[in-house]
């Protein structure tokens, strides 16, 4: 989160380690299925000195028989989110996934990609998360390599079963993002569920309208 408010941009390949070493942790605590549900710049310590970097404040995470937080609670800090959270939906090792690529998002292009300028409430925010793409990373900035934007297409999937399956996939990939420029090497580690036909684009987005129309519905629950 400091690291962020320096002048000086974070260069591409220290972002890609730091994900990648938090990804490697979640991984860690994934195999005890425990869900961090609170993955976020302000949670990863970075020594300087040597560049390893911590994941820390497991405090609203998941632990299987915990009386302490219930699974499928809407926890965490909303920008980092993933869409089953936002819609209080049962979670799993996936939505740290698509947490930490929020976070790489915003190491790579200093912005979270579903935050707008003026935002008024945390609705407009959870909807975009639930229902709307994130702005590719190019096109935010053409200087970011390639590889970034096929890592984040799949790490901010909106369905779960579309992302990693892995967060050691996801720090395999980050260590080897210049070779996933291309088309060719990228396709070798996409799921096939992600590589949809016509048919299959269409069920796609009708799932993507009935999470904003649950999204209304736990709206007006709220208020």
């Amino acid at each position: 989160h400091q690291m962020l408010k320096e002048r000086q941009r974070i260069p591409f390949h220290t972002a890609a380690d730091i994900v990648a070493q938090v990804a490697d942790a979640l991984h860690h605590a994934h195999q005890f299925s425990i869900v961090h549900r609170d993955v976020k710049p302000a949670n990863v310590v970075v020594v300087s000195r040597t560049g390893r970097a911590k994941l820390t404040d497991f405090g609203v995470a998941y632990v299987p028989a915990s009386d302490v937080t219930q699974s499928g609670s809407a926890l965490g800090s909303p920008r980092y989110m993933a869409p089953e959270q936002v819609l209080g939906q049962p979670i799993d090792a996936r939505a740290d996934i698509f947490s930490l690529g929020v976070v790489l998002y915003e190491l790579l292009t200093r912005s979270t990609p579903f935050v707008r300028p003026g935002d008024t409430t945390v609705f407009a925010l959870m909807q975009r998360i639930a229902g709307e793409p994130h702005p590719p990373l190019r096109q935010i900035d053409p200087q970011i390599p390639a590889g970034f934007d096929r890592i984040m297409d799949r790490a901010l999937a909106k369905r779960p079963q579309d992302r990693y399956q892995s967060a050691s996939e996801l720090a395999s990939d980050l260590r080897n993002y210049h070779s996933l420029g291309g088309g060719t090497e990228f396709a070798r580690t996409v799921p096939q569920a992600t590589l949809q036909p016509p048919t299959e684009a269409v069920e796609a987005q009708k799932m993507r309208n009935q999470l904003v129309d649950d999204l209304d519905q736990f709206a007006k629950n709220f208020e």
